[in-house]
């Protein structure tokens, strides 16, 4: 089990970081059950995340102001990272 903190724009890094894992998990020859299952034991305490929630295959517990004017648009429904 690997468990990583972020903050603002680590949770952005995490993301793409957990995309190229995957990529090497398939380039070895990993069942996509076995890589999510691989992914699953990987958690990321996001706080005020920059990455659209949502999209993590990993456990990602994100905290985030209701009133920011910047994360709130990282949402799984805004379609968009950055705006």
């Amino acid at each position: 089990n690997v468990t990583v903190c972020a903050h603002c724009h680590g949770s952005y890094t995490y993301v793409k970081l957990e995309e190229k894992l995957q990529a090497s998990l398939k380039s070895l020859g990993y069942s996509v059950d076995e890589q999510n299952k691989i992914l699953k034991n990987l958690v990321c305490a996001a706080y005020a995340p920059y990455a659209p929630l949502g999209k993590s295959k990993t456990t990602m517990v994100s905290f985030a102001n209701a009133r920011d004017g910047v994360v709130h648009l990282n949402n799984s429904t805004s379609g968009t990272v950055f705006e």
